[in-house]
């Protein structure tokens, strides 16, 4: 079974980093980072890494002449 990790999540933003810090690098806010669990998936695409549409064949898509 995998471990699961520690990762720190902005309140404001939603910025993740692996580390938690007072201030959120990306949105600039103070004590927004809160500590979450985050387990790994199992599989290649399990959850939201899913494609969202069936691979579709080159040869069904048209081609432009527009460079």
């Amino acid at each position: 079974m995998a471990k699961s990790r520690t990762i720190f999540v902005c309140d404001a933003c939603g910025y993740q980093s692996p580390k938690w810090s007072g201030r959120c690098p990306q949105c600039d806010a103070w004590n927004t980072l809160e500590e979450m669990r985050q387990t790994p998936s199992r599989g290649r695409h399990s959850g939201t890494d899913a494609p969202q549409h069936p691979p579709v064949p080159l040869t069904a898509i048209p081609a432009d002449d527009d460079q």
